[in-house]
């Protein structure tokens, strides 16, 4: 099986995620994620739920690469290195913050400064919260750009 394919169905990706971040409500979507689920599990059922959410990143579910980062799966690391040139902008942000959090690697800010760039872009907010776990000067430079811009 291709690497970049899940094996997870798209519907069990949705069920998971449901149960996971959303405490299986689909009301509760509306209200945002409430990461407690992912973050109390433990042992082979933790394990069971980080191997999900690496199949999960075929998707290009930025859910995917939120829930490696708040289990601290370090063992995902090269999946989302490979994730993140396909990641569309939304994923793009939650897997180099991902990146950021896991490997402590400052390298992966470009990634989300490109995001923060188009400020037409519906995730250039999210660019903008996520930079603030990246200690460069180039980040620093977008957020004062994106500051600063008089559009």
């Amino acid at each position: 099986m291709d690497r970049h394919e899940a094996q997870v169905s798209r519907r069990d990706w949705h069920e998971f995620t449901l149960q996971m971040f959303y405490y299986g409500d689909p009301e509760a979507m509306r209200q945002g994620i409430d990461p407690s689920t992912l973050r109390e599990l433990t042992g082979a059922e933790r394990e069971a739920a980080i191997d999900t959410l690496i199949e999960g990143l075929a998707y290009d579910d930025s859910l995917a690469a939120l829930g490696l980062r708040l289990t601290r799966a370090t063992r995902a690391i090269p999946d989302l290195q490979e994730h993140l040139p396909r990641a569309s902008d939304a994923g793009r942000v939650e897997t180099a913050l991902a990146l950021r959090v896991l490997s402590d690697d400052q390298q992966y800010a470009p990634e989300i400064i490109k995001v923060l760039a188009d400020r037409d872009n519906p995730w250039s907010l999210d660019a903008a919260i996520a930079l603030r776990h990246f200690d460069t000067p180039e980040a620093v430079e977008a957020l004062y750009a994106a500051l600063t811009d008089d559009r």
